[in-house]
């Protein structure tokens, strides 16, 4: 993991296609940049039709598992 990412101090989660744009299936896409060992909490799934979360640098730790660089969780 780069430095950068190391030392981040919180949590930054961002926006990348908002769920309300101008779609007809209500698709969404947010970013969610963690520093080595922050946690964060999902937003419900119930309140949609599902989610995935893609590791695209580091891992991520879920439930007693660890999802690996390039993992696609659902």
């Amino acid at each position: 993991m780069p430095t950068v990412m190391q030392r981040r101090a919180e949590p930054v989660f961002e926006s990348v296609l908002p769920a309300d744009a101008d779609t007809r299936d209500g698709l969404g896409a947010d970013m969610l940049r963690l520093g080595a060992d922050q946690c964060w909490r999902a937003p419900d799934p119930a309140a949609g039709g599902g989610q995935y979360f893609l590791v695209l640098q580091g891992s991520l730790q879920h439930a007693g598992t660890e999802w690996p660089l390039h993992s696609l969780c659902f």
